[in-house]
């Protein structure tokens, strides 16, 4: 009796269920996919493909695929190149720093301990295609070692310069 309410039971369970279906997707930012009665092509944006296996009625894609013809991506700004001379280094009681630009920008100076505190910082310089020099007073730091910033108006950093106060 138990064994045939069993196989009853099992019978009744096994019933309802049916096989799972997976249909093929992709989980992209962007892309696309199209098809007709030759077959179906699919795309994302900025991935590439690296192996497809296939077997009977069964593909796998391993990897990406290629870029859709609607690229995205970030807008490249202009990077202001800048020749630079920090000294003496190691210094006593102040430090010199000239420049030399491509082209003119404005500029903060920012002095920081190895800690990353923030002991000094000028702003608004202008600095052009000659050459710009600034004396920074040190006299009042204690001995270790120091980074100038220099940063223009856009907030980008141009240099970060270690020195050393003796």
């Amino acid at each position: 009796m138990k064994k045939a309410l069993l196989v009853l039971l099992l019978g009744a369970a096994t019933h309802g269920l049916h096989a799972q279906s997976i249909s093929r997707q992709v989980v992209a930012a962007s892309g696309g996919t199209t098809s007709n009665s030759a077959g179906s092509l699919s795309s994302t944006v900025g991935e590439i493909v690296i192996a497809t296996a296939t077997s009977g009625s069964f593909l796998l894609t391993q990897g990406f695929q290629q870029p859709d013809a609607n690229p995205t991506g970030i807008a490249n700004t202009k990077q202001v190149l800048v020749n630079y001379n920090l000294y003496p280094n190691p210094a006593q009681d102040a430090i010199t720093l000239s420049l030399q630009s491509e082209g003119n920008f404005s500029a903060s100076f920012y002095i920081y301990d190895a800690a990353g505190r923030l002991l000094l910082q000028e702003d608004k310089a202008a600095v052009n295609t000659t050459k710009y020099s600034r004396t920074f007073n040190i006299s009042s730091f204690t001995t270790g070692n120091y980074f100038l910033k220099v940063v223009n108006l856009s907030g980008s950093e141009v240099k970060t310069i270690p020195f050393t106060k003796n």
